[in-house]
């Protein structure tokens, strides 16, 4: 009884971590309860507002994520600088090597998911 008992809680906490994580494109994957980026089981290591950015646009990763959402969420201030936010999402494009993001035409930012998984 204690193995079966053992053998299901593990197969739930497996289950459960296997939430946690974010597939995306080009064979990364973000684990939404550590918040780190992994790019193929490799991490890599983010600036806190990178951090701040990957955490904010995960939370639902199937919807737009506002540009005031997000400047308010990272650097937690009111007035929207455009010249913060691009410069912060042009130095994840070149640490990365792909556009993971894609920009929602005046609404905000949203993540790529892999299609498969979604």
């Amino acid at each position: 009884l204690h193995k079966h008992q053992y053998i299901f809680n593990k197969k739930e906490d497996e289950e459960k971590n296997n939430e946690d994580i974010l597939y995306l494109e080009e064979g990364f994957s973000f684990d939404r309860n550590k918040s780190f980026l992994y790019k193929n089981d490799n991490k890599i290591e983010l600036t806190t507002n990178e951090n701040k950015f990957f955490d904010i646009i995960t939370k639902n990763p199937v919807d737009v994520t506002p540009f005031e959402t997000l400047y308010a969420y990272i650097w937690s201030e009111d007035a929207y600088n455009k010249g913060k936010f691009r410069t912060l999402l042009y130095r994840l494009r070149l640490k990365l090597g792909i556009d993971i993001f894609e920009n929602m035409y005046e609404r905000g930012y949203k993540i790529k998911i892999r299609k498969n998984l979604v």
